[in-house]
This record gives structure tokens, C-alpha cells and sequence, in this order.
């Protein structure tokens, strides 16, 4: 076994059985066939929720690059498109119910149909040299238009291997995301300052000095005006209107957007009169007046997405964004039970009512409305946080309606904090964080 001939002999002749072995079929051949398949979903369906996050990727886990699904969302116009044109052209019926999976010429709707049935149509196909795209119209143009994107995009579209609860989790919130990248990066921008205006507010309580509106607090409110005003300027589609492509004003809903739109703008040149070389005196009017106005602000698209959620009717969100998508959501109740519009509108009134006793009631309840004011705004700006969240990474589609009302509770928020001192709280409140 020392012969240096002998070690040569031996590789040769391992080497040589490799390549027989690849050559005769034991190695997967590079044109192997694959199966491609259609899912239907929308996102308000605890069935498609399975299908999506489980039961799919767990097949796509199992056959690997031999099977491609592409998932459709079918609240996008182009999903609703290819779903209606599906059910016309493979004779599936209209009273079908989401989801569905499409796989050749069947379909099924069922979890437990998708479970049992498709693995095996999967490697009949595979048997058969592969299975095409089913045969819809709109499809291959969709599909061209797909191959034109990013790499990174196109995945989203397609259901990927079941990965560990964290990599899917992310990998799911991407696709999400990707749905509606500049929509969705309006609620991103929102929520980054929502959690930075909820550490700030409690740093302005703590540092205990009320009515000093410092530089810092002065810029971090204008800039989180500015988005607001980018928020409803895209919510009224200024945009289109300046190019002419939409008439001013043409609908309700339209002028309403224009509305808040034109008060956010109000509101951020009363607080930059009151905070530019601010004074004793223009402060006290800012943080008097502050609130109700953006409390109005808030309180108009409160209530017009209840008037939406109550009367089923279709909102009209601008040029960017889906509010039906959201609308159409398993969110919109908390628990299932209250509805996030209503408890809105409530939210709005309680508010309003203790910042009318905060400002007008008697003397010895004052101080403490305001710290309750700053305490219910907390509240409020958190669960919209929470909410806010939902719509890019959960849901795949933001209101801007929804966001408008959580900047100008946001807005709320900063004003509140700088009215309140840490003096002001009860006795057991007074501790030092850091006690010597």
C-alpha cells in the first residue's frame, strides 16, 4: 500500500466508478423536470394563512427546485385579475372560496385536500417530465413582467422553503413588505418615530421641566410634522391633481383628504411660529392649543374609516397604499370583537374631554388631567405602534388614512409630554432611577 502506483490505481479506479455512477443516472440530470402551481390567497383568511406559512413551504421543503408555486395575492389588482381570469378559463366556479391551488387542470381548496392530494400530483408530474404553468390568460405576461425585477423582489412572489421560525419570520415579513415597497415605507418612517417619540416623551416627564421646549424637542416635532404632511399629501394624491391627471377636489373623499392635508400644513406652521425663537408666552399658546388641533386632525380620519368599516363601502386612499387591503383584514376588530375604527372615534372624544378639563375645569383637576392626558396619549401612540406594524409587515398593505391619524396622535403625544413634570406625579413616582 506504500507504492506510490498503487494509490494512483486506486483513485483511478474510485474516479472511474464516480463518473459511472453519474453518467448512468444516480446524479440529477441539469434539465430535471419541474412543477409549477398557482396559490390564491387574501390575507384576511386563517386558511391561507396556513397554507402560506406551513403547509406550502413545507412541500416546497420536501421536492426543492422541482416544484415553483407562485402565491397571488388577490386583493393586488393583478391577483384579482389572473383569479377571475383562472376561474373562467379552468371552469372553476365563481362561488369557489379562497384559497386556492392550482397545479395543471386541478385545484384544490381544502387544507386537508392540499395536504393529501398535491404531494402525490407533484411527483406524478415530475414522473411525467414536469407540468407548465396552468393555462391563463394575463399569466404569461404577468410572468414576463415578473422575470423584469430585482432578484430579491421576484422571490417574494414565489413560496420558498420552510426555513427556521426566525428566518421565516423575517423572510415572510420581507415578502410582505415588498407588496407595496413605497407605501409601506411611509408606515416604516412612522413607526421608527413612534418608538422614539415614546422613549423621548418619557424623558421630557422625567427630567422634570415643564414648558421648556428645548432645541432637540423643537426640530424632532417639525420633522415629524413634515411627515405628516408627506403622509396626507400623498393621501390626497397632490401629485396627479398638480399634473392634471385628477380633478381638485373632484369626490368627498378627496376634499376631506385635502382637508386634513391643509390642517396638518396649519399645524406645522403654528408650531413652527410658536417654536422658532419661541417664548414664554407663544409656548403656552402652543401647548394649549397643539392638541385639539391635531386632536381634529386624527379625529377626521378616525371617523372616516369608521364611516367605511360601518357602511362596507370602499375608501379612497390617494395614489399610495391599500386601505381596502387593511380594512379587509382580520385587524380591524380587537379580539375579534371591538372595532379598531369605533374605538378610535371613542379614543378621540375621552381626549378631547380631558384636555377640556385640563384647560377649562376647576383648578384642582388640572394637573392631574394632564398627567392623565399624557398617560392616555402613551396608550394610544403604543397600540397605534402596534398597529402601524401590522400593516407592512403583517398584513402587506398600509392605510394612510390610518397613518395620518397616528401622527397627529404621535404629534399629541410630544406636546402632552412637555406640559407634565416628574413633581407632578404622586409620591412614589419622585425615585431616582439610579438611587445612590
Amino acid at each position: 500500500m506504500n507504492n506510490p502506483l498503487c494509490s494512483i490505481r486506486l483513485l483511478l479506479w474510485f474516479l472511474g466508478y464516480w463518473i459511472l455512477f453519474s453518467v448512468s443516472g444516480f446524479a440529477q440530470p441539469a434539465g430535471s423536470p419541474i412543477v409549477k402551481g398557482l396559490f390564491f390567497y387574501k390575507s384576511d383568511c386563517p386558511e391561507c394563512q396556513k397554507l402560506q406559512r406551513d403547509i406550502l413551504p413545507g412541500i416546497k421543503q420536501r421536492f426543492g427546485e422541482q416544484i415553483v408555486i407562485l402565491s397571488l395575492n388577490t386583493a393586488d389588482p393583478q391577483g384579482g385579475s389572473l383569479l377571475l381570469n383562472a376561474l373562467v378559463d379552468l371552469g372553476i366556479p365563481f362561488s369557489q372560496s379562497l384559497p386556492i391551488v392550482i397545479i395543471g387542470k386541478q385545484h384544490w381548496s381544502l387544507v386537508s385536500d392540499v395536504i393529501e392530494k398535491l404531494p402525490d400530483v407533484i411527483r406524478d408530474g415530475l414522473d411525467a417530465s414536469g407540468i407548465d404553468w396552468p393555462d391563463i390568460s394575463g399569466l404569461p405576461g404577468f410572468l414576463k413582467n415578473l422575470e423584469q425585477l430585482p432578484e430579491n423582489q421576484k422571490q417574494t412572489w414565489f413560496i420558498s422553503a420552510r426555513s427556521g421560525a426566525l428566518g421565516f419570520l423575517f423572510s415572510d415579513m420581507g415578502r410582505k413588505f415588498n407588496h407595496d415597497p413605497l407605501g409601506n415605507s411611509y408606515a416604516v418612517a412612522l413607526l421608527i418615530a413612534m418608538i422614539i417619540t415614546l422613549g423621548y416623551a418619557i424623558f421630557l416627564v422625567y427630567r422634570n421641566s415643564p414648558g421648556e421646549i428645548d432645541l432637540l424637542t423643537q426640530w424632532f416635532f417639525l420633522i415629524l410634522s413634515l411627515l405628516g404632511i408627506a403622509i396626507t399629501w400623498q393621501l390626497a394624491d397632490v401629485d396627479h391633481i398638480l399634473q392634471s391627471q385628477k380633478t381638485f377636489g373632484g369626490s368627498f373623499e378627496n376634499q376631506l383628504a385635502l382637508l386634513v392635508l391643509a390642517s396638518m400644513i396649519i399645524g406645522f406652521l403654528f408650531s413652527f411660529w410658536a417654536l422658532y425663537r419661541n417664548t414664554s408666552k407663544k409656548t403656552v399658546i402652543w401647548q394649549r392649543w397643539g392638541i385639539p388641533l391635531f386632536l381634529i386632525i386624527g379625529g377626521i380620519a378616525a371617523v372616516y374609516l369608521t364611516y367605511i368599516e360601518v357602511s362596507h363601502t370602499i375608501a379612497v386612499c390617494g395614489a399610495v397604499g391599500d386601505c381596502n387591503a387593511v380594512q379587509q383584514s382580520e385587524y380591524t376588530r380587537l379580539f375579534g370583537i371591538i372595532s379598531i375604527g369605533i374605538l378610535g372615534v371613542f379614543g378621540h372624544l375621552f381626549i378631547f374631554s380631558i384636555w377640556v378639563i385640563g384647560q377649562f375645569g376647576p383648578l384642582h383637576w388640572r394637573g392631574k388631567c394632564k398627567i392623565l392626558l399624557w398617560c392616555v396619549l402613551m396608550i394610544g401612540v403604543a397600540f397605534f405602534l402596534y398597529l402601524t406594524f401590522l400593516e407592512p409587515f403583517v398584513i402587506g398593505a398600509t392605510c394612510f388614512w390610518c397613518l395620518t391619524t397616528a401622527t397627529a396622535m404621535t404629534l399629541q403625544l410630544l406636546i402632552a409630554a412637555s406640559q407634565v413634570s416628574r413633581s407632578e406625579f404622586p409620591q412614589n413616582f419622585k425615585r431616582p432611577l439610579f438611587p445612590k
